[in-house]
Parts: C-alpha cells; structure tokens; sequence
C-alpha cells in the first residue's frame, strides 16, 4: 500500500512511537515510584486512568512533531531533500526530547513535595530564586539528574541520525492523486490522535480531550495517575489568571469574619485564615413542619432565565404563570442574584459556594487550579447525589467540578438517556424531567438524595420540540416581546415552555411520587442574558445589574410551614448552606456562603457581583438592602447608588462617604478572599476530615 510506503509516514510514525514510547514509560515510572502494584486505588478506575493518560501522551508526542510535520509540507527545503533542513530537525528532536526529560524530572520532583502533578503556582518559585536553587540542591540529586539528561541528548542524536535515514531511501513513484490522498489519510491519523476524543460518527459528538477528563474518579491520585504534565502545566499557565492579595485577604479578615458570622468560638485563634463553621443548627417551628427523616434536597437551574422575565416581578406579558405559583407557594427571595453571568460560572458557585471571579473569558470551571474543592454535598451524611443535565458534561469543563468534587456522583449526560437530542444542549427539558424524575423513583427510597437538574431549553436555538406535550406557542410581534425585556418572540415562547414544563414536572410526576412529601425543590435561574429594557424592572437596568439578577424560590408544600417573601440580599452561594438549615442536616462550611435564613432583618446584608472586563480590569460590585456600590476590581473608579432613589444611577459617595468607604472595604475583602478560596479551599482528604 503506497501509504505505508510513503517516506514521509514512515518517518512521523517512527518518530510518533518514540516519543509516545517514551512518555508511557515516565508514566509507568511515576505509577511505580509513587504508588507501586500494592497500591489500594481501585483497579478499574487506574486501568481507565492510564487509558485516558496514554492519550494525553500521544497528543503530546503529535503536538512536538508539528515542526516536523511542517517542514515535510515545504517544497525542495524540506528534510527529504535538504541535508541542512535533515540537521536541523535532528538537533530540534533532540534538544526537545532532553526539555521533556527535564520537565517529566521536575514533575517528579514537584509530585515528591507536595503531592501534586506540576502545574503554572511552580512558577512562584521564581519570586525567590536563590533560595528555591539552594531547596532544589539540598533536596534532589541534581548531579545524577544532569548527567542523565546529557546522556539522554548523546542517545537522541544518534538515535534520531539513523531514524532520519528512512528519508534517504529511494522514493516510491506515485501520482498527484496518490500523494493527495496520502496527504489526507496522514492528516486525518494526526487530528485523530490531537483530539483524542470521538463518541459517535456526528459532529457534535467530536470533541477535544479536555484535562477535565482525568477528574473521573473523585480522586485525586487517580487524577495523577491519568495527567500528563506537560500538558496539564500548559493547561495550568493559560488559565492562572490573577491571583489574590495576601495582604487584603488577611486585613478583611475581621471584616468576613463577621460578614460570614463567625462566632470568637468558630474562629481560629491563630493568625490563620479560618473559615470552618460546623453547623449542626435546624430550622425552627416556625418555619418547617415536624419531620422523621431527613428531607431530599433537589436543585432545578433555570437556564438564563432572568428575574425581568417572570409574572411575579411583574412582567405585563405573563409568561410564566407556573414558577409565579410556585413562588407564592414557597419562600420566595426577590433579591436574589448570581456573582457572575454564565451558566459555568454558576455551576462551580452553587457547588463550591464560592464566587467565580476569574477573569476574562475563561471561568474557574476552565481552570486545572480550581477543580478540587472542599463542599457542602459532601458533608450531607447518607445523601445519595445526582446530577441531571441532557448535554455533555464536557461542556465548559464542568464535568471537573462536578465528578471531581462531588463524592459518589450519580452523573446522568448525553448518552445515558432513552430520548433522543433536540439540538445542541441535548434531549429536550420535558424529557430530561421525565427520565431524571423515573431515575430518582427507583432509587433506595430509605436513603435521602440531593439532585441538580439542569435545564437547557431556554437558550438559543430556543428549540421547541415536536412532543407530545401540547404546548401551543403564543404568536406575539418581537416588538411587543422587546418592550418587556426579551430579545424577540422566540425567546418569550422560549421562557413559556420553560415555565410550561415546570408545571408538568410538579403537577404530573411529582405530585404523586413517592418523594413529593420529603423533598425541597429549589428553583433558580442559573443567570440572565442579553435583554433589552425592562420598564418594571428600570433599576437592574441602569446599575448594569439585570444579568445577575435572577429567581429564587424554595417550593415544599409539606415541610415549609407557611410561604413568606424574604427581601434580604442573598447569592447563589448563599443556597446550599440555607437549604440543609431548612432540612436540619449537619454540615461543614469552609466558604463563603451563607445560611441566608441567620441574617437578621436589621443586618445589612451583601451580595458580590462580577461583571465583564475593561483591559483585563474587571468591575465588581456590592448589593445591600439600600446602597449599592461598584468600582473596578483594583478599587479605583468607585461610586455609591442610594437603592429605589428618583435618581438611581447618581453617586452619591459625598453624601454617604463612611458608607463608601465601609462597603469599599467588605468588598475588596470579599472579592480577594474569594480568590484566595478558589486556590486554597481543597478537598480534605478522607482520613483528616
């Protein structure tokens, strides 16, 4: 077959295999000094482990060989017939070779002290240079290590001098179209092995291997198993973002203390950061019923469904009569809203209970240095977990902050479903509610759960299925629609069958389940999108707050003893330690979320927003009960708002400077030590927690 007999691929396979061959065995060798064939990790996961590793490594082996790949594309100064071109390529394999050989010992190393796979915090070490050198020199057998990486650079020039000769045989005879389809064959085995991922013959179904993906297991041994370093480290760099002040951080920390209602007790009496609150406080009489057991709690995000787009914060059209109901039913709290805009961010929120304030495009569900984090779900003591969401988990990187995190995890994606997908974000939301609802009903019913629900309908392409549901779409002019908020009519119908939904899950699966009784359904709009003004709703509008200002509701009909409106400041972090206080479960709380229902009527309570970049300078702001205050992340630029003022959008810092300055103050502090969580609130290991 003339393929095979192509200079050109025999040379890039022998090269792949070398390299390929080389990073399996640094990974056999890292699984065999550190964890060895005794180990106690469970062995099918270490098999899917070193399955998925050795993919990253063939990426890897493609990535280096690029040059390579170019070169042959060139005509006349190609390696094939340039002598110089064929000395330089030897040169670049091996001085690569003996860089990797030196990462692959750095990992080694950095694995060795603190347990790790290497990632972009190395580059902290460079701050001190001299006294990082002298660690390195006492520490490790920098000698040994040298003299192997020249003996490494000696073996691969000689090595890569003879697999270059393949070039110098004679060359097969072949066409244009030959040469052409080889061309395209070679082309295709290289962006398969690049990817590394492909689940069906349908586009959607390509998609790149992520680092997300050796997060599998919910441990992070079998995560270090599956990593490779170079690429987790390049992963690392483009995602490392800005890091937090050590300084604010721990003057605030009075100030957060307070604002998180830290006893002296709770406290460290350290000079530590401590943030541990052990809550074993249940709700009163007067706001739950008696219970024997302890109830489910399940989660239903709301996609991009903003608080201006609903009847009860009195939108004229109407659109969403069921969720309305529901809030009048519940506890209802109007002034709830996200600390970022986006469906990623608010996953890693609502689960970590910290605020995603990364920076620009990416989102702390992108980055490697965020994916392993100490949470509520896994304090709840016999709670089965589910997470139910109709597309692919890959999306964003979540699955990272969902298997990786959560303990257990009963994880239900594109794939697992008998429906088939109605667009891109997967089966259609009636379908996801009537296969998770049938999942949850065959569960061990002795056993509480927590489940997320995850819907996607309201969301472009605005998809309305052809069903069985009986859903009949309202024809409006999009001009009526964008008078009230929406982008057109297809998102108003959008929102309808949203809500049209919602009611079919409460109505005719879960009013006669076996869980209906025992179970606090939590409602929420996971962020707003792009809207245009909304005259019922002219301040969010003219703070810049709409996005962030979402649903919020907590329906449980046989548990909550009446329905009450709670108007206090509250986040979506604030969600998960507010419902186990309802269900009276005991949990550990490391972050900065907040049992909303302990924050006094007369406590002036704060809410963290996160908006878009200016040249990398994000804005932030605060939201009280009266003031709201914004100012960009470095604290220049600031203004004061007096809340349900004739005049909204006046800075009003003059006025109010010791306001100013206080609400300054709490939010520097709050924005810093969110960062300073998201690198440093780690899941504990099992035995120490």
């Amino acid at each position: 077959m003339l393929f095979l007999k192509s200079r050109r691929i025999q040379l890039l396979a022998l090269l792949t295999v070398i390299y390929f061959v080389y990073f399996v065995l640094w990974r056999a060798l890292f699984f065999g000094y550190f964890f060895g064939f005794d180990t106690d990790l469970d062995s099918a996961d270490l098999l899917y482990a070193f399955y998925m590793g050795i993919k990253f490594d063939l990426r890897l082996a493609l990535i280096v060989l690029l040059p390579v790949c170019f070169n042959l594309l060139l005509p006349k100064v190609n390696l094939l017939s340039s002598t110089r071109s064929r000395s330089l390529i030897k040169w670049y394999l091996s001085a690569a070779m003996v860089l990797l050989s030196i990462f692959y010992m750095l990992d080694f190393g950095y694995y060795a002290y603190l347990g790790e796979r290497i990632d972009a915090s190395l580059l902290r070490f460079a701050e001190t240079p001299l006294i990082s050198l002298q660690m390195v020199w006492e520490s490790y057998p920098i000698i040994w290590q040298t003299l192997f990486t020249l003996a490494v650079f000696w073996l691969c020039s000689k090595l890569f001098g003879r697999v270059l000769g393949v070039v110098e045989k004679p060359a097969q005879p072949s066409s244009k179209k030959q040469q052409l389809v080889t061309a395209v064959l070679a082309s295709i085995c290289v962006l398969y092995g690049m990817i590394g991922k492909i689940d069906g013959i349908r586009l959607e179904s390509v998609t790149v291997l992520r680092w997300s993906e050796a997060y599998f297991a919910n441990d992070m041994s079998v995560a270090a198993v599956a990593l490779n370093p170079v690429l987790f480290f390049a992963d690392t760099y483009s995602n490392r973002g800005h890091s937090y002040d050590e300084e604010i951080v721990k003057s605030s920390y009075p100030l957060i203390r307070k604002h998180l209602g830290l006893s002296a007790a709770q406290a460290s009496n350290t000079d530590e950061l401590h943030y541990l609150r052990d809550s074993k406080d249940a709700a009163g009489d007067d706001l739950v019923m008696p219970m024997e057991r302890a109830p489910n709690i399940v989660l239903i995000m709301l996609e991009s469904l903003g608080a201006n787009r609903l009847g009860i914060f009195n939108n004229p059209l109407d659109p969403t009569p069921n969720l309305d109901a529901l809030a009048k039913q519940g506890h209802f709290f109007p002034n709830f809203y996200v600390p970022s805009s986006g469906t990623a961010r608010t996953v890693f929120g609502k689960m970590t209970g910290i605020p995603d304030v990364s920076f620009g495009q990416t989102t702390a569900s992108r980055n490697p240095l965020f994916s392993n984090q100490q949470i509520i779900v896994n304090t709840l003591d016999n709670y089965e977990k589910y997470y139910f969401l109709g597309g692919s988990a890959n999306w964003a990187n979540v699955r990272a902050v969902l298997a990786n995190n959560i303990e257990d995890l009963n994880l239900y994606e594109e794939g697992d479903w008998q429906s088939e997908n109605v667009d891109v974000w997967g089966i259609s939301d009636r379908n996801l509610l009537r296969e998770s609802h049938d999942i949850l009903l065959k569960r061990d019913a002795s056993k509480p759960f927590f489940a997320v629900i995850q819907t996607a309908a309201n969301h472009r392409p605005f998809t309305i299925p052809d069903d069985d549901s009986r859903f009949e779409k309202k024809e409006i002019s999009d001009a009526l629609a964008q008078q009230h908020g929406f982008l057109g009519s297809d998102q108003f119908n959008a929102i309808r069958l949203l809500d049209f939904n919602i009611g079919f899950y409460f109505r005719e699966l879960v009013k006669n389940s076996n869980y209906a009784d025992n179970t606090l359904f939590l409602l929420y709009g996971d962020h707003n999108d792009k809207s245009k003004p909304s005259p019922h709703l002219s301040e969010d509008d003219q703070l810049k707050l709409f996005k962030h200002h979402v649903p919020f509701m907590i329906y449980a009909p046989a548990i909550l003893k009446e329905s009450r409106v709670i108007e206090t400041p509250m986040s979506l972090v604030d969600m998960l330690p507010s419902a186990a206080f309802l269900a009276g479960v005991p949990y550990r709380n490391t972050t900065l979320g907040r049992n909303i229902y302990a924050v006094g009527d007369d406590d002036d309570s704060y809410v963290i927003v996160h908006g878009g970049d200016r040249r990398n300078r994000p804005t932030i702001g605060l939201r009280g009960r009266e003031f709201y205050l914004q100012m960009l992340h470095d604290g220049e630029q600031v203004s004061l708002h007096k809340l349900g003022s004739d005049n909204v959008k006046e800075d009003v810092q003059e006025e109010y400077p010791d306001k100013a300055a206080a609400m300054k103050d709490l939010l520097l502090g709050i924005y810093h030590t969110a960062t300073y969580m998201m690198y440093n609130n780690k899941k504990l290991p099992e035995q120490e927690r």
